[in-house]
């Protein structure tokens, strides 16, 4: 639990969201707890069938020109846990703590992105004594997996010209530009066959990964679990025949775990036994830096049933292989320009499904990448489903909301912020398509999307400090 820590309001609300489970593609709950809050408080409302919410609030204590500010942040969240966790995000609330510096979950990831977002938005309207013009405070849903509840929200309800997103994990940082994407799903049909009598099976259980944003921290050249399954196919070639595999959990997050269960002939089981020594000697040199907990387990399992057949298998690994995965081109000022992250790999019924998520800040080498992925397709005989297609922002240099944000952090005695663009995506994209004037700030949020997150108490502190004058000094 977390008490006793200021802004009281602020942490009280983002212990409550925190009892709400909010996983992407399943936010009834918060969706209606949002909704009772503006209910209770008699405070206008939209929601829709994406079960996006807007409550909009007059100006109080406000004497200058009521031009609407936008505040706006995103319910849903990443759900990850330990391997031992017998966590539900379904149904089970997230067990915060905190070490007097910062907050966290035991043994899931915390949701403050963006969790924290929505926790200060709830406080600014709640709050009877701030000084501001007309709010207009946008909650969205599905940003982790397609940015959807962004895309589909009818924008023409805003009358505010400048936003605020709160979905940034750096304090200091006034992001003003970030990538777009499109998320692949590469659906390649298998044939299954009966295991033949001089097979044997083995279960390959890859842990330990650091994982992390596939935008935030797709220069840390983090190892990916799937792709390591392609490499460890492929050292084993045409003697495997694959029976399952199963790896990542989302097309943003960098896959940290994975599991293949696959077939060989008997007598090569001594072989088997070298090529996985070379293989977990190769990877823990390659990554001794930046991975320091990789776990590999090789399990015999004597399992029966069916299993991909040879030109199945081969498909499999040659797109493992191929698919593109990490940074591709990085721009002038050396940061992350193209990437695309093979995020999870599935099987569901005949199908194995490969999902990548291809970012890029030029839309000609995002759909490049897309490109790419669908010639592996059509290669081995898939088919692919463009599950989001998300724009960037663009950088607008004659952004007033940026002038003023920066000089109260200045007043404040904060510093100078740092002027950023980043390659994760946001949800400011399809907002910057109706002209509005916007800049992304945040708390610092650290290990984003792992089950390490923790969010910095005297980061939100300062961001809820710049935020209120902000919005009182707007009447000068």
């Amino acid at each position: 639990m977390i008490k006793d820590i200021e802004p009281a309001a602020v942490f009280n609300f983002f212990s409550q969201i925190s009892k709400i489970p909010r996983e992407s593609e399943h936010e009834q709950k918060i969706c209606k707890y949002i909704l009772d809050f503006a209910k209770t408080r008699n405070l206008e409302f939209y929601t829709d069938k994406m079960m996006n919410v807007v409550i909009k609030k007059c100006a109080q204590n406000f004497t200058g020109q009521p031009v609407p500010i936008i505040f706006q942040s995103h319910m849903d969240m990443v759900c990850v846990k330990k391997v031992s966790s017998n966590h539900n995000f379904r149904t089970d609330s997230l067990d915060l703590y905190s070490d007097g510096k910062f907050i966290m979950a035991k043994d899931t990831s915390l949701g403050a992105d963006d969790g924290i977002g929505v926790a200060i938005m709830l406080a600014i309207l709640d709050d009877k004594n701030i000084s501001h013009p007309d709010l207009e405070c946008v909650f969205t849903t599905d940003e982790e997996i397609n940015l959807s509840g962004a895309q589909f929200l009818d924008k023409s309800i805003l009358n505010g010209k400048m936003m605020i997103n709160l979905d940034n994990e750096t304090f200091g940082r006034i992001c003003v530009s970030s990538a777009g994407g499109i998320i692949s799903d590469l659906h390649l049909p298998v044939n299954l066959i009966d295991m033949p009598q001089n097979f044997s099976t083995f279960k390959l259980n890859i842990t330990g990964l650091n994982g992390g944003h596939s935008g935030i921290e797709i220069n840390k050249g983090l190892a990916n679990a799937n792709v390591l399954c392609g490499r460890f196919l492929n050292m084993l070639n045409e003697k495997v025949y694959i029976k399952n595999i199963a790896g990542g959990e989302f097309d943003s997050y960098i896959a940290n775990h994975a599991q293949i269960e696959f077939a060989i002939e008997k007598n090569f089981s001594d072989k088997l036994q070298n090529i996985f020594s070379q293989f977990k000697t190769e990877i823990m040199h390659e990554y001794s830096q930046v991975e320091k907990n990789i776990k590999f387990e090789l399990q015999n399992t004597n399992a029966t049933g069916k299993i991909f057949d040879k030109s199945s298998t081969q498909k499999t690994i040659f797109a493992l292989m191929t698919l593109p995965n990490g940074p591709i081109t990085m721009n002038n000022n050396d940061l992350v320009e193209t990437s695309s992250n093979l995020g999870k790999v599935e099987v569901v019924q005949n199908e194995i499904i490969f999902t990548s998520l291809s970012r890029s800040m030029l839309d000609s080498k995002k759909y490049y990448i897309s490109d790419i992925i669908k010639c592996i397709s059509d290669k081995i005989g898939g088919y692919i489903k463009y599950m989001g297609d998300f724009p960037g922002w663009n950088y607008n240099k004659n952004s007033l909301l940026q002038n003023k944000i920066e000089n109260e952090f200045t007043k404040l005695g904060y510093g100078i912020m740092n002027i950023e663009a980043i390659h994760a995506g946001l949800e400011c994209g399809y907002f910057a398509m109706k002209n509005i004037d916007i800049v992304s700030i945040g708390p610092n949020i650290f290990d984003c999307h792992t089950v390490n997150e923790k969010l910095d108490i005297e980061s939100v502190q300062k961001l809820w400090k710049l935020l209120i004058n902000f919005l009182q000094n707007l009447n000068a």
